[in-house]
């Protein structure tokens, strides 16, 4: 069984969380495919930084199981809507399908589909033995629960918005599109609570200007630079508030306060 891991890359800033999963997911992915594009999922000129970052000497061990995807096209420019942004980033997911089928089709492999910030924990013996355990029944699609912190490396947050997906090789075949869609869809879900087999570090930047580039360059939009300035000074910041939403008694829509 290959193990390859695809997901998105935006700028510079992420680097150390990309260091990150690398040094989780070393044992258990055979290929991690970065896939970057010149424009952001809001529809803005960026820039390309992948090859540079790998430059750096702390990814030498892992360059040789890098490939790097990098796009230079704009889905329907000039236009702002969230819901276009999410087109644009399931399409720039979907930038892995070729090689992967030009590559892999004709043997047993399963496709991680994530973010560089997210990560399955193949660093621990016990979570490698059971995260391998999953992915190698699965025909179709599963999903890994994570655990997530975010803003610091142990501040956990609760949010249970977001899972991992793995995709069979045999589902991509079937569905050239399903890296960009798999991401939306539910699915079974493999969720080891406080013993996670995987983890994602939102915004967890060493400054305040990559953490207001994440919010600027990703599907989601609604944030401005104050709300995100006041989230940060204060860990109870209700979520909520940033989504345009009323804030009701559900626990996740507040971080939870640490010490």
């Amino acid at each position: 069984m290959k193990v390859i891991d695809t997901f998105l890359f935006s700028e510079a800033y992420e680097d150390d969380l990309l260091y990150i999963k690398f040094k989780l997911e070393n044992d258990g992915v055979d290929y991690w495919v970065i896939q970057e594009n010149k424009y952001t999922l809001q529809g803005d000129e960026k820039g390309i930084f992948a090859q540079e970052v790998l430059k750096q000497e702390r990814f030498a061990e892992f360059r040789n199981k890098v490939v790097v995807l990098s796009g230079d096209w704009l889905h329907r420019p000039n236009e702002k809507d969230e819901s276009v942004n999410f087109e644009r980033e399931n399409l720039q997911r979907t930038m892995a399908t070729e090689f992967i089928l030009n590559n892999f089709s004709n043997e047993d492999t399963k496709i991680i589909v994530s973010d560089t910030d997210e990560s399955l924990d193949f660093s621990d013996c016990y979570r490698k033995d059971r995260i391998n355990n999953i992915i190698r029944n699965t025909h179709d699609v599963v999903y890994i629960g994570r655990m997530r912190y975010w803003y610091d490396y142990d501040n956990r947050c609760y949010l249970p918005n977001i899972r991992i997906p793995v995709v069979d090789i045999s589902a991509l075949i079937h569905n050239p599109n399903i890296l960009g869609q798999v991401r939306h869809w539910q699915g079974l879900t493999f969720d080891a609570g406080e013993e996670p087999l995987a983890f994602e570090y939102s915004y967890v930047f060493r400054d305040m200007e990559a953490v207001w580039r994440k919010k600027c360059t990703y599907s989601h939009t609604n944030f401005t630079k104050e709300s995100v300035e006041i989230g940060l000074e204060c860990n109870h910041w209700p979520r909520a508030i940033e989504r345009g939403e009323k804030i009701g008694d559900n626990p996740h829509d507040f971080v939870e306060i640490v010490e």
